[in-house]
Protein backbone atom coordinates (compact mmCIF):
# COMPACT_ATOMS: atom_id res chain seq x y z
CA UNK A 1 0.00 0.00 0.00
CA UNK A 2 1.37 3.49 -0.68
CA UNK A 3 -0.06 6.59 0.53
CA UNK A 4 -1.64 7.84 -2.19
CA UNK A 5 -3.69 4.49 -2.58
CA UNK A 6 -5.15 3.06 0.26
CA UNK A 7 -4.71 4.44 3.85
CA UNK A 8 -7.04 2.27 6.71
CA UNK A 9 -8.13 5.24 9.11
CA UNK A 10 -9.00 4.21 13.11
CA UNK A 11 -10.51 6.60 15.30
CA UNK A 12 -9.90 6.91 19.05
CA UNK A 13 -11.79 8.41 21.62
CA UNK A 14 -12.07 9.01 24.67
CA UNK A 15 -12.17 11.48 27.81
CA UNK A 16 -9.02 13.86 28.98
CA UNK A 17 -6.41 11.51 30.97
CA UNK A 18 -7.64 8.27 29.18
CA UNK A 19 -4.07 7.61 27.45
CA UNK A 20 -5.36 7.88 24.04
CA UNK A 21 -1.67 9.55 23.21
CA UNK A 22 0.25 7.61 25.08
CA UNK A 23 -1.59 4.15 23.82
CA UNK A 24 -1.78 5.05 19.98
CA UNK A 25 2.48 6.18 20.59
CA UNK A 26 3.21 2.86 22.12
CA UNK A 27 1.18 0.85 19.26
CA UNK A 28 3.01 3.01 16.54
CA UNK A 29 6.52 2.58 18.32
CA UNK A 30 5.29 -1.85 17.94
CA UNK A 31 3.74 -1.63 14.10
CA UNK A 32 5.78 0.11 11.52
CA UNK A 33 3.34 0.48 9.28
CA UNK A 34 1.67 2.75 11.03
CA UNK A 35 1.41 6.37 12.23
CA UNK A 36 -0.68 8.49 15.05
CA UNK A 37 -1.68 12.00 15.37
CA UNK A 38 -3.71 14.16 17.51
CA UNK A 39 -5.67 16.91 15.71
CA UNK A 40 -5.21 19.32 18.58
CA UNK A 41 -0.80 18.62 18.90
CA UNK A 42 -1.43 19.28 14.64
CA UNK A 43 -3.11 22.27 14.41
CA UNK A 44 -0.96 24.09 17.22
CA UNK A 45 1.92 22.45 15.19
CA UNK A 46 0.69 24.31 12.22
CA UNK A 47 0.11 27.19 14.35
CA UNK A 48 3.52 27.69 15.48
CA UNK A 49 5.46 26.99 12.59
CA UNK A 50 6.29 23.27 13.50
CA UNK A 51 4.31 21.59 11.07
CA UNK A 52 3.87 22.48 7.06
CA UNK A 53 0.90 23.32 6.19
CA UNK A 54 -0.86 24.67 3.13
CA UNK A 55 -3.45 26.51 5.24
CA UNK A 56 -1.12 27.44 8.07
CA UNK A 57 -1.78 31.58 7.41
CA UNK A 58 -5.45 30.81 7.83
CA UNK A 59 -5.01 28.93 11.06
CA UNK A 60 -2.59 31.32 12.35
CA UNK A 61 -5.34 34.54 11.05
CA UNK A 62 -7.70 32.48 13.20
CA UNK A 63 -5.59 31.98 16.04
CA UNK A 64 -4.82 36.45 15.96
CA UNK A 65 -8.24 37.01 15.80
CA UNK A 66 -9.21 34.59 18.32
CA UNK A 67 -11.45 33.00 16.08
CA UNK A 68 -12.65 29.32 15.94
CA UNK A 69 -11.16 27.30 13.09
CA UNK A 70 -13.79 26.44 10.89
CA UNK A 71 -15.00 23.13 10.16
CA UNK A 72 -14.08 23.06 6.57
CA UNK A 73 -10.66 24.22 7.44
CA UNK A 74 -10.26 21.86 10.37
CA UNK A 75 -11.24 19.09 8.22
CA UNK A 76 -9.01 19.79 5.46
CA UNK A 77 -6.20 20.06 7.76
CA UNK A 78 -6.96 16.61 9.19
CA UNK A 79 -7.09 15.10 5.44
CA UNK A 80 -3.88 16.98 4.37
CA UNK A 81 -2.26 15.24 7.46
CA UNK A 82 -3.33 11.90 6.62
CA UNK A 83 -2.08 11.92 2.98
CA UNK A 84 1.14 12.17 3.86
CA UNK A 85 1.95 9.73 6.24
CA UNK A 86 5.03 7.75 5.51
CA UNK A 87 5.02 5.97 1.94
CA UNK A 88 5.37 2.83 3.79
CA UNK A 89 2.23 3.31 6.41
CA UNK A 90 -1.05 1.27 6.06
CA UNK A 91 -2.88 2.33 9.26
CA UNK A 92 -3.52 5.82 10.68
CA UNK A 93 -4.96 6.87 14.37
CA UNK A 94 -6.49 9.81 15.05
CA UNK A 95 -7.54 11.46 17.86
CA UNK A 96 -9.39 14.67 18.53
CA UNK A 97 -11.59 14.26 15.55
CA UNK A 98 -14.51 15.62 14.77
CA UNK A 99 -15.35 18.69 16.75
CA UNK A 100 -18.94 18.31 15.32
CA UNK A 101 -21.19 17.34 12.91
CA UNK A 102 -20.02 19.71 10.23
CA UNK A 103 -16.66 19.01 10.40
CA UNK A 104 -17.34 15.59 9.98
CA UNK A 105 -19.37 15.72 6.80
CA UNK A 106 -17.34 17.98 5.11
CA UNK A 107 -14.44 15.38 6.18
CA UNK A 108 -16.33 12.52 4.51
CA UNK A 109 -16.86 14.92 1.49
CA UNK A 110 -13.45 14.99 1.08
CA UNK A 111 -12.28 11.97 1.30
CA UNK A 112 -14.51 10.11 -1.00
CA UNK A 113 -12.29 9.87 -3.96
CA UNK A 114 -8.53 9.89 -2.11
CA UNK A 115 -8.19 6.43 -0.62
CA UNK A 116 -8.71 6.84 2.87
CA UNK A 117 -11.34 4.57 4.56
CA UNK A 118 -12.38 4.42 8.18
CA UNK A 119 -12.47 0.61 9.62
CA UNK A 120 -13.38 1.83 13.03
CA UNK A 121 -13.25 3.21 16.31
CA UNK A 122 -11.83 3.09 19.98
CA UNK A 123 -13.45 4.25 22.95
CA UNK A 124 -10.96 4.67 25.61
CA UNK A 125 -13.35 5.14 28.76
CA UNK A 126 -12.00 6.48 31.84
CA UNK A 127 -14.20 7.44 35.21
CA UNK A 128 -14.45 11.08 36.28
CA UNK A 129 -11.92 10.42 39.43
CA UNK A 130 -9.34 8.63 36.91
CA UNK A 131 -9.31 11.79 34.25
CA UNK A 132 -9.24 14.09 36.71
CA UNK A 133 -6.02 12.21 38.86
CA UNK A 134 -4.36 12.09 35.40
CA UNK A 135 -5.47 15.55 34.26
CA UNK A 136 -3.46 16.58 37.58
CA UNK A 137 -0.20 14.75 36.65
CA UNK A 138 -0.46 16.45 33.29
CA UNK A 139 -0.46 19.58 34.83
CA UNK A 140 2.34 19.05 37.69
CA UNK A 141 4.64 17.41 35.13
CA UNK A 142 4.17 20.35 33.21
CA UNK A 143 5.57 22.61 36.21
CA UNK A 144 2.29 23.76 37.89
CA UNK A 145 2.31 24.02 41.25
CA UNK A 146 0.66 20.72 43.05
CA UNK A 147 -0.71 23.08 45.86
CA UNK A 148 -2.50 25.12 42.72
CA UNK A 149 -3.50 21.40 41.03
CA UNK A 150 -4.88 20.21 44.37
CA UNK A 151 -7.44 23.52 45.56
CA UNK A 152 -11.10 23.18 45.77
CA UNK A 153 -11.49 25.89 42.74
CA UNK A 154 -8.65 23.65 40.59
CA UNK A 155 -10.80 20.57 41.17
CA UNK A 156 -14.52 22.58 40.01
CA UNK A 157 -12.32 23.25 36.72
CA UNK A 158 -10.87 20.22 36.14
CA UNK A 159 -14.30 18.27 36.43
CA UNK A 160 -15.93 20.57 34.14
CA UNK A 161 -13.34 20.13 31.34
CA UNK A 162 -14.13 16.77 32.28
CA UNK A 163 -18.03 17.11 31.54
CA UNK A 164 -17.39 19.73 28.69
CA UNK A 165 -14.86 16.83 26.64
CA UNK A 166 -17.68 14.38 27.28
CA UNK A 167 -20.50 16.46 25.69
CA UNK A 168 -17.48 16.71 22.65
CA UNK A 169 -16.92 13.33 22.95
CA UNK A 170 -20.90 12.04 22.51
CA UNK A 171 -21.06 13.84 19.66
CA UNK A 172 -17.59 12.37 18.17
CA UNK A 173 -18.92 8.83 18.82
CA UNK A 174 -22.63 9.35 17.40
CA UNK A 175 -20.50 10.67 14.16
CA UNK A 176 -18.92 7.09 14.18
CA UNK A 177 -22.21 6.06 14.61
CA UNK A 178 -23.80 7.76 11.37
CA UNK A 179 -21.22 5.61 9.18
CA UNK A 180 -22.00 2.10 10.46
CA UNK A 181 -18.76 2.38 12.35
CA UNK A 182 -17.74 0.08 14.93
CA UNK A 183 -17.09 1.15 18.23
CA UNK A 184 -14.92 -1.02 20.67
CA UNK A 185 -14.43 0.43 24.33
CA UNK A 186 -11.89 -0.62 26.37
CA UNK A 187 -11.46 0.92 30.12
CA UNK A 188 -8.83 2.83 30.40
CA UNK A 189 -8.85 1.39 34.51
CA UNK A 190 -7.05 -1.33 33.75
CA UNK A 191 -3.50 -1.91 33.60
CA UNK A 192 -1.38 -0.24 30.98
CA UNK A 193 -0.48 -3.68 29.86
CA UNK A 194 -3.92 -4.57 29.52
CA UNK A 195 -4.96 -1.99 27.56
CA UNK A 196 -2.67 -1.97 25.18
CA UNK A 197 -3.19 -5.31 24.74
CA UNK A 198 -6.89 -5.01 24.21
CA UNK A 199 -6.39 -2.18 21.74
CA UNK A 200 -3.40 -4.14 19.81
CA UNK A 201 -6.24 -6.76 19.25
CA UNK A 202 -9.05 -4.50 18.38
CA UNK A 203 -6.98 -3.24 15.30
CA UNK A 204 -5.78 -6.65 14.19
CA UNK A 205 -9.82 -7.23 14.04
CA UNK A 206 -10.84 -4.01 12.35
CA UNK A 207 -8.28 -4.88 9.50
CA UNK A 208 -9.13 -8.23 9.25
CA UNK A 209 -13.21 -7.29 9.00
CA UNK A 210 -14.02 -9.82 12.46
CA UNK A 211 -15.82 -6.98 14.37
Amino acid sequence: MSKRGEIDVVYVAGPPGAGKTSVTEAYQAQHPYTEQFGTGELVWGIRDGDVDSRYASMIREAAQNGTSISGALFSRVVHERIMRVNDSAETVMVTGFPHDYSDWKIFNETVADSGVSAIGSVFLDAKLATSITRMQERDIEKGVNPDTVNSLEELSLYEKRYYDLMGRLAIRLDCYKQVGLDIVTISAENSRDQVLSEFDETIRTFKEGEV
